[in-house]
């Protein structure tokens, strides 16, 4: 396995189990603010991850398109680890399975019967759900990869290591 493709699949593992133990703290505890911080926190960890340990590992300076692909890849091939991973965790019946859209709308609905919301807005939500279930997932997928390349374009900024690669038509050190 290359020095790229390691670095992408430690940032991706870091991915998937964040991913699936966010998951799994959130059906516990049915908090919509600790979903919305794991989608920010966990991509950007991967990520940053995955950069630091290609550029640290090879003693290099890359560019920022080339930290973007490594950031975009550990996201994405994260995001399909933890939808693995948290198929396996719903075997144990800690959490709904992520295709079992019927129990994820059952816990939807309990949080917003929970939050004192009207009948009216949770039979909104569900509608919405069984409708665009799909397109939530591969959004959120899509959203994954994108805050990852971005995250890595800067990991590449900021762990720069050895000296950079004239080829590549990076700016002379004086």
């Amino acid at each position: 396995m290359t020095g790229k493709s390691q670095s992408i699949l430690l940032g991706a593992m870091i991915v998937g189990l964040l991913a699936t133990i966010f998951g799994l703290v959130q059906f516990s505890v049915q908090s919509q603010v600790l979903g919305s911080l794991a989608c920010c926190v966990i991509p950007t960890t991967g990520a940053l991850l995955a950069t630091w340990h290609y550029t640290s590992t090879n003693a290099l300076t890359i560019r920022a398109g080339e930290g973007a692909m490594i950031g975009l890849a550990a996201c994405i091939l994260g995001y399909f680890i933890s939808l693995v991973l948290s198929l396996l965790v719903s075997y144990t019946g800690l959490m709904p399975s992520p295709f079992d859209v019927e129990a994820v709308i059952e816990m939807t609905q309990e949080s917003m019967v929970d939050r004192g919301s009207s009948q009216a807005e949770i039979d909104q939500a569900i509608g919405f759900m069984r409708k665009f279930y799909l397109v939530f997932v591969i959004v959120a997928m899509v959203a994954y990869g994108a805050l990852g390349a971005v995250v890595g374009a800067i990991g590449a900024s900021l762990f720069k290591r050895g000296e950079p690669d004239m080829e590549l038509g990076a700016p002379e050190m004086e």
